[in-house]
């Protein structure tokens, strides 16, 4: 197999050396704040320097693992460091009286100033972000039978703001009540499956069932990926609890601790490779070039020549290859070697 390439030239000027998730995993949504003082402006001013720490915890156990955090003797931040950390804060749901103030806060980083302050702690962490799985849960045995919409299961997953975690869930929406059933979704209906990750643009869906039971709520699931021609199944662990949002919440949690395994960078690795990718026009290069340039692990990219359908990359990352691999195959490109052209990048 033989690539010719050509200099880089003016080309070279179109293209963007950079990319971005689709979610973005340094946004905190759902932060609820509720603070009293002598007059509303006081409470206000109490709740956002609550809120900001109490965001920055979450940013620190979104992205580090409970155990490391036990290692190290991270269990929180302090007031200077969370707000030095923040970027922006949007707020809803906001309530009023002349003692008190309740809201919900939603609270953006900067992500350098977060990767200093991880730095500084020492403890070991991950911003890479897996690609969006599509939910669609259902509630078994409940007062209509097995069903999907106006349940409490599906508002558990609604509005929780799982779409900025590293293992983003999207929930299904009302355009998809027409093309699956409850029943379809328990039978893993392959036709209807993939009309609805087609319809939301998804690669994996999540096939998520609870039922509840002498007053315990208990699922079980499993994430289907349609993103080729033969679907692929990731049995999810069963989980309880004692109300729907903390169902979703430890389901989540699962999934991202396993997410953060795969993911966290141990030690000093680093390694640099040179990448010769394979498309089939300008559109799928640039798809293809920002999931390797905005994949966390990658610290450095150099773009050596490029063709029509063909480009060279020397790129230094840090980690494993097998967790770089990883990473760009939740990013839409598939890592590995050619006998001939060593390592390549196609689309997934």
């Amino acid at each position: 197999m033989r690539l010719v390439l050509r200099p880089l030239a003016a080309f070279a000027a179109a293209i963007v050396l950079a990319g971005a998730a689709l979610a973005d995993p340094y946004v905190v949504s759902n932060v609820p704040v509720d603070e009293r003082a002598d007059t509303t402006t006081q409470a206000q001013q109490a709740a956002f320097a609550a809120g900001q720490v109490r965001a920055a915890r979450m940013l620190v156990e979104r992205m580090t693992l409970e155990e490391d955090r036990a290692e190290y003797g991270v269990s929180s931040v302090s007031a200077a460091d969370a707000q030095a950390m923040i970027a922006g804060l949007s707020v809803a749901d906001e309530q009023r009286s002349s003692q008190r103030y309740i809201a919900n806060l939603t609270v953006e980083f900067d992500r350098g100033a977060a990767r200093d302050w991880f730095r500084r702690s020492g403890i070991p962490f991950t911003e890479a972000q897996a690609r969006p799985v599509l939910v669609v849960p259902v509630h078994q045995d409940g007062p209509d039978g097995n069903e999907i919409w106006d349940t409490e299961w599906l508002d558990a997953w609604t509005y929780k703001g799982f779409e900025d975690w590293l293992t983003p869930f999207v929930t299904v929406d009302e355009q998809a009540e027409a093309m699956i059933t409850a029943s379809q979704a328990l039978g893993l209906d392959d036709r209807a499956i993939r009309e609805v990750a087609q319809a939301h643009g998804a690669q994996e869906v999540a096939i998520i069932a609870a039922r509840q039971r002498d007053g315990r709520l208990t699922s079980t699931g499993i994430i289907l990926d349609v993103s080729e021609g033969r679907t692929r199944r990731t049995d999810l662990p069963s989980q309880s609890a004692d109300d729907w949002e903390t169902l979703a919440l430890r389901v989540m949690q699962a999934r991202q601790d396993e997410w953060k395994r795969e993911t966290i960078v141990r030690g000093g690795q680093a390694g640099s490779m040179r990448l010769t990718f394979l498309f089939g026009g300008l559109p799928e290069w640039r798809d293809l070039q920002r999931s390797v340039t905005g994949a966390s692990l990658v610290q450095n990219a150099r773009l050596d020549a490029v063709s029509r359908t063909g480009a060279v990359m020397t790129v230094s990352y840090r980690g494993e290859t097998e967790q770089l691999a990883r990473e760009l195959g939740q990013r839409g490109a598939r890592l590995e070697q050619d006998d001939e052209l060593g390592w390549t990048v196609r689309r997934r």
